[in-house]
């Protein structure tokens, strides 16, 4: 049920995040803008690209959150490969930070990991309870068992 909560929020926020991109991409046309335009497009790409990964890792999360809700085994499927999607997400994303034009976000790669680890706590939860072995148990002897999709 958490994988459900957790993507809609997601999904949401993410949505949210690149209209607010659009509609200041069309307030930025101002040829007076000069070199502030161009550091304010760059970092509205990255903040674009990083909601654009969140969009993506909701998707996995809440069709793996659907899938388990109704009892199926490749719920667990799907939860690792949201939780693979989400770390490596976390992973890349302080190295494109760097890639900002302004100096809004962190100057570092070492700090950009630690602004992200407590984002990564949950799919490392999902990846460690998910995969136990009375959980995989359960998705073998589920699986086995011929039920109406």
């Amino acid at each position: 049920f958490l994988h459900l909560i957790f993507a809609v929020i997601g999904i949401v926020a993410a949505v949210w995040c690149i209209y607010l991109i659009a509609s200041l991409s069309r307030n930025l046309s101002d040829p007076e803008m000069g070199e502030v335009d161009q550091r304010i497009r760059g970092d509205m790409l990255i903040i674009g690209l990083v909601a654009l990964s969140t969009l993506l890792n909701g998707v996995p999360m809440a069709v793996a959150g659907v899938l388990l809700i109704r009892r199926k085994p490749r719920g667990l499927l799907w939860s690792n490969v949201y939780a693979a999607m989400s770390l490596s997400t976390k992973i890349a994303l302080p190295f494109l930070w760097l890639m900002a034009p302004s100096n809004w976000v962190s100057n570092s790669p070492l700090q950009g990991f630690f602004d992200l680890a407590p984002l990564a706590i949950y799919p490392v939860i999902t990846l460690i309870f998910l995969n136990r072995p009375a959980i995989r148990e359960w998705a073998a002897a589920s699986a086995t068992i011929v039920s109406p999709a």
